[in-house]
């Protein structure tokens, strides 16, 4: 085998990883939320904070599971948490209840978080030095390619065989496509298997600087608030499928919207991490962040199915921001060897916000019967995440 090919393979590997932890595991969701909530009596927002209790539990974990990690043992830690996210995907088709339901999102979300995104954007970080824009938003496009393959296809099986066979193929989807990533041969960092990240010149087992990071610097705690508040969002591509039928667009038109967002994810997040390489990350973000604010204006003030199809298509620049963005800034800001200090309480945050933000939405719905309120939200917080991104930026310029 050619020696730079494997770091290719290793992507490809990666790729798998967030198909499922995000695209399937996430994007595809939305189109349960409406026939489960009926089938057990509850409201959209209470059943949603299902999927929050397991982003919880999958931000908790993502604060220390690099610590736990090493090049012996990343791969068993990997398959206990295919095993444990797959089965509890697949046993909830048999709920009766609610708290069944949060029951198995706690089993869910501890699998989620052995493969999940800060595991394989440090090996995308370990393995690629040049190209790192490009592997990083390869890898974080699968989560849209998969949200927008999936959605479709899960919407028909709810529709001819129910929800409850649809989360049996669920958990099946998320074994096949995790699998590879575990069982196939290669390292944590390439210089364990003789070989230099992409880019490189020199092998060099990366050496982690914990005494040179600061948790307290202005550049930091900006870019904390940032993920933080672009995160406040990403669910709303799941709630798009309801949206639309509370504008008489129905189901159909709502599934696709949901396909267009996940379509607009993956362009997103290739043109993010392209530009990326080529322009810088602070510039690459703001084009995504001015795309995010379009959609959003889009999508308040339009009935027509053909401006919220635009609408959603553009609005899956979001993730770009949300996903690729914070790893792009996080590497270019704090370097490779203070990546595993400055991520995981990123992606917490991120996580936390994302989590809860998911239930908000529904019960923003659930409370005033209509989700225009929440595209107002978006332009407001794209303010000020502009600003946050600025301060950072500027801040960053300075050494503080």
């Amino acid at each position: 085998m050619n020696k730079l090919s494997k770091h290719w393979l290793v992507m490809i590997y990666m790729c798998g990883l967030s198909a499922a932890a995000i695209g399937v595991s996430a994007n595809c969701l939305g189109v349960f939320y409406v026939p489960v909530s009926n089938a057990l009596g509850v409201m959209r927002g209470t059943l949603t904070f299902a999927i929050t209790i397991a982003s919880i539990i999958t931000a908790v974990i993502n604060l220390f599971i690099l610590k736990l990690l090493n090049n012996k043992n990343f791969k068993k830690y990997m398959l206990l948490g295919i095993i444990l996210a797959s089965g509890a995907t697949a046993l909830m088709s048999i709920v009766t209840s609610i708290w069944h339901f949060y029951l198995l999102n706690v089993f869910r979300g501890i699998g989620l978080a052995l493969f999940g995104a800060v595991i394989y954007t440090t090996i995308i970080n370990n393995w690629f030095n040049k190209k790192h824009g490009l592997a990083t938003s390869i890898v974080m496009g699968f989560t849209g390619i998969a949200g927008a393959i999936g959605t479709p296809i899960f919407n028909s099986i709810i529709t001819n065989n129910g929800w409850r066979f649809g989360f049996v193929v669920m958990g099946i989807v998320l074994l096949v496509i995790t699998l590879p990533a575990a069982i196939f041969p290669y390292s944590f960092d390439p210089a364990y298997d003789n070989l230099l990240p992409y880019g490189n010149e020199k092998i060099n087992v990366i050496k982690y600087s914990d005494s040179s990071f600061n948790y307290h610097s202005l550049t930091y705690v900006c870019i904390l608030l940032f993920g933080l508040l672009m995160s406040l969002f990403t669910g709303i591509s799941q709630h798009l499928a309801g949206y639309a039928e509370t504008i008489n667009l129905g189901s159909g038109v709502g599934s696709f919207m949901i396909s267009l967002c996940m379509i607009g994810n993956v362009s997103g997040k290739l043109i993010v991490g392209t530009l990326s390489d080529i322009i810088g990350w602070f510039k690459s973000i703001l084009v995504m962040m001015v795309i995010v604010v379009v959609a959003a204006v889009i999508l308040l003030v339009s009935n027509n199915a053909l401006m919220c199809y635009a609408g959603s298509l553009l609005l899956g620049a979001n993730y770009a921001v949300a996903a690729v963005g914070l790893v792009l800034i996080t590497k270019n800001v704090f370097g490779s060897e203070n990546y595993h200090m400055a991520y995981p309480l990123i992606s917490f945050c991120s996580s936390i916000s994302s989590a809860f933000a998911n239930s908000m939405i529904g019960y923003v719905y659930d409370f005033t019967g209509s989700y225009r309120l929440v595209f107002v939200i978006v332009l407001i917080i794209s303010v000020i995440g502009f600003g946050l991104l600025f301060i950072a930026n500027k801040s960053y310029a300075h050494g503080a």
